[in-house]
């Protein structure tokens, strides 16, 4: 019984960690039309999409855009953006209000992702569905070829994947049941032999 616990809270506090930077730092996860451009980070499209919809001032948006600035600062050998110029970095100065409907799914999805990363370390549910439901969008628009007909390309990453996986590890009550479900299974089949 405590082996099980002790290894689940383990994984999901290492899956959570590892969710928290993939999210924050804004390795990208995927490519989709947004309103900024071309959005490949969950971080992008929710903070394009609050900020076009002007509810939330980008004083409180940036904050969110500005570790994804620093790392890719490091990665690409660039200067980091000043706080004043972060937005016009990341293209996103002059963004119209309308949603785009299309990729509901997307959007979602982004800010679930976002919330669940942003609330705890460990982000559980609201990351898994944000995820789940990103996927489905991608997965929706190549099906019906919706990128193919206004030559856009829409796409996801191996990254994508992985986020699912480590949002899913990041939920302590799973990964017990699987622990437990394993543990169980290796010991019928060492009674049978």
């Amino acid at each position: 019984m405590g082996f099980a616990k002790k290894w689940a809270g383990i994984i999901s506090f290492i899956a959570g960690r590892l969710y928290f930077y993939l999210i924050i730092l804004g390795i990208p996860l995927f490519s989709v039309p947004c309103k900024r451009g071309t959005c490949s980070t969950p971080i992008q499209v929710t903070a394009g999409h609050l900020i076009g919809s002007q509810k939330w001032p980008a004083v409180v948006v940036k904050p969110i855009l500005y570790p994804g600035a620093i790392f890719q600062s490091l990665v690409f050998r660039t200067g980091v953006p000043t706080f004043n110029d972060l937005l016009r970095a990341y293209n996103m100065t002059d963004l119209d209000e309308k949603v785009d409907v299309q990729r509901i799914e997307i959007i979602l999805g982004s800010m679930l992702s976002v919330f669940g990363a942003l609330t705890s370390i460990r982000p559980g549910r609201p990351s898994l569905v944000g995820s789940s439901l990103i996927s489905c969008g991608i997965l929706r628009e190549t099906m019906q070829g919706i990128s193919a007909q206004k030559n856009v390309e829409v796409f996801s990453f191996p990254t994508l994947f992985m986020a699912n996986v480590l949002a899913f590890l990041s939920i302590k009550s799973d990964v017990k049941y699987l622990i437990r479900s394993f543990r169980r299974n290796r010991k019928a089949k060492e009674k049978k032999a």
